[in-house]
């Protein structure tokens, strides 16, 4: 983990705001997570909040270090793509609630 620590540590010191996302390999939803628990000591906030794998899993993270800049995450649908499942994912970003902008995001898991 001292890896993400100073990557974290090189964010948070550059004063702007950032979304981390990846396949960190940790499921939210089977209890305590290091990698959230690294992201949340450094104020970044888990945007995940349903399973992004079939197999009822959240593998798929995105973290946001802003406080006031809102994000959204959700899977639209999935498609089978070369035995791998492909999810499309919006992520929207706003500001005081109100969406700016969408981006759209591929995830294979």
């Amino acid at each position: 983990m001292p890896q993400l620590e100073r990557l974290l540590t090189e964010l948070q010191q550059s004063g702007y705001n950032y979304i981390v996302m990846g396949d960190f390999n940790q499921n939210l939803l089977e209890g305590p997570s290091s990698i959230k628990d690294c992201f949340q000591e450094f104020r970044f906030r888990q945007c995940v909040t349903e399973s992004t794998t079939e197999g009822n899993t959240i593998l798929d993270h995105v973290y946001m270090s802003s406080e006031t800049v809102q994000i959204y995450c959700c899977i639209l649908k999935e498609r089978k793509w070369v035995g791998e499942t492909i999810y499309l994912c919006w992520v929207g970003v706003g500001n005081d609630g109100g969406l700016s902008t969408f981006e759209e995001i591929y995830i294979t898991c």
